[in-house]
C-alpha cells in the first residue's frame, strides 16, 4: 500500500466522514408565537459517532422584504460540547451583516445565518427522516405570516457578483461531520397546525418548475386562489366555489419565484413555485 493511502486511511479513521448524505432546510410559521421556525430534514444517512455528529461550516441563507430586520429568538440545535449527551446549550447562531435592497432585487434584503465553530457543537443520535429544530427567528415586526420571508434559492436568487450585492455570497450550504457538502433544497410552510398538514397533502401545484401553465388541484374547502410573485404582486387571483383542477395560464409570468396561496373556510396554505 502507498504511503499516501496509508496517510488517507488515518485521516478517515481520525477525523471520520459524515454519515448523513442529503439534507434539507425546512421554514415554518408558528401563529402561536408570530416566529419562523428553521429545521434540517435528514434525506439520506445517520449520524452517531461523536465524528459524524459534529457541526461544520454551514450557511443558511434567508430573504426577507426590505426594511425587515431578521433576529434570532430561540436555540435548539446542536447543543456545544455535546460528544457524550450530556450538554444541554444550544449552539449559537449568528445573523451576519445583511445586504439590503440591491439593485438586483431591490425588493429584498439578504440575511445569512452561520453557526459557531467553537466551541465545537454536536447533535445527538441522527436517523434518517428525522426533523431537526435548529432555530427560530422573527423578520421585523409583523404579527402574521409573510410568504415572502423564504430561503434564499441556490441559482435563482442573484449571486455574488449581481449589481448591488457587493460580492455577497448566500448560497445555502450545509456540512455534518466532514467538509462534504450535503444540502439538497428546502421547503416553507405555512401554519404549525394540524388542519393545514391534512390541507397540504390534498393541494398540489404542478410543474414545478413550470413554463406556460400551472395546474392546481385543490381540496372541497377551497374558497380563494391567488398566484403573488415574491415581490408581493398578485399575478393570479380567483374566487372558488369547486374543487375541480384549475389551470392557470402563465405564459406572461416572468421568470422568478412564485408562490400559490389557497384559502380555505378553515385555513391558508401555500406551495411555492418556479418559473
Amino acid at each position: 500500500m502507498r504511503i499516501l493511502d496509508l496517510i488517507i486511511l488515518c485521516l478517515v479513521a481520525e477525523f471520520g466522514f459524515g454519515q448523513v448524505k442529503s439534507v434539507d432546510y425546512k421554514m415554518q410559521y408558528n401563529c402561536e408565537t408570530d416566529a419562523y421556525v428553521v429545521s434540517l430534514v435528514i434525506l439520506e444517512g445517520s449520524a452517531t459517532s461523536e465524528q459524524e455528529r459534529v457541526q461544520f461550516n454551514s450557511q443558511i441563507s434567508l430573504v426577507v422584504p426590505t426594511g425587515n430586520i431578521v433576529e434570532i429568538t430561540d436555540l435548539y440545535m446542536p447543543l456545544e460540547s455535546n460528544q457524550n449527551y450530556n450538554s444541554l446549550i444550544p449552539m449559537k447562531w449568528n445573523v451576519t451583516n445583511p445586504v439590503i435592497s440591491p439593485e438586483a432585487q431591490p425588493e429584498s434584503d439578504f440575511y445569512s445565518v452561520l453557526p459557531s465553530i467553537t466551541p465545537l457543537s454536536y447533535y445527538n443520535d441522527i436517523d434518517e427522516g428525522d426533523e431537526i429544530k435548529l432555530f427560530s427567528f422573527i423578520a421585523g415586526e409583523s404579527k402574521m405570516y409573510d410568504e415572502r420571508v423564504r430561503f434564499f434559492d441556490n441559482g435563482i436568487d442573484p449571486p455574488s457578483h449581481a449589481p448591488g450585492m457587493f460580492g455577497g455570497n448566500f448560497t445555502n450550504g450545509f456540512t455534518l461531520g466532514s467538509g462534504i457538502q450535503i444540502y439538497n433544497g428546502h421547503v416553507e410552510e405555512f401554519c404549525l397546525t394540524n388542519i393545514e398538514e391534512e390541507l397540504s397533502h390534498i393541494f398540489h401545484v404542478y410543474p414545478n418548475p413550470f413554463a406556460n401553465h400551472l395546474t392546481l388541484e385543490l381540496p372541497s374547502t377551497t374558497k380563494k386562489i391567488e398566484i403573488i410573485a415574491s415581490n408581493g404582486k398578485v399575478f393570479f387571483e380567483e374566487e372558488i366555489d369547486s374543487s375541480n383542477p384549475i389551470i392557470i395560464d402563465t405564459h406572461d409570468f416572468p421568470s422568478g419565484v412564485y408562490f400559490a396561496r389557497m384559502h380555505s373556510s378553515n385555513e391558508i396554505v401555500i406551495q411555492k413555485v418556479v418559473k
